[in-house]
């Protein structure tokens, strides 16, 4: 039923679907020097 006052989705521009995280992994594989300061970065952390 139509309301008299358009409140729904006022700031949604369009609706795009979302790449899946798997995806975006497979294209762009973690490089070696990366997976490396991440680890060190972790170790120095925690």
């Amino acid at each position: 039923m139509p309301t008299k006052y358009e409140t729904d989705d006022l700031r949604i521009k369009a609706i795009k679907e979302v790449v899946a995280p798997a995806e975006v992994l497979a294209e762009h594989p973690i490089s070696d020097t990366a997976a490396e300061t991440t680890a060190t970065t972790r170790q120095a952390i925690h």
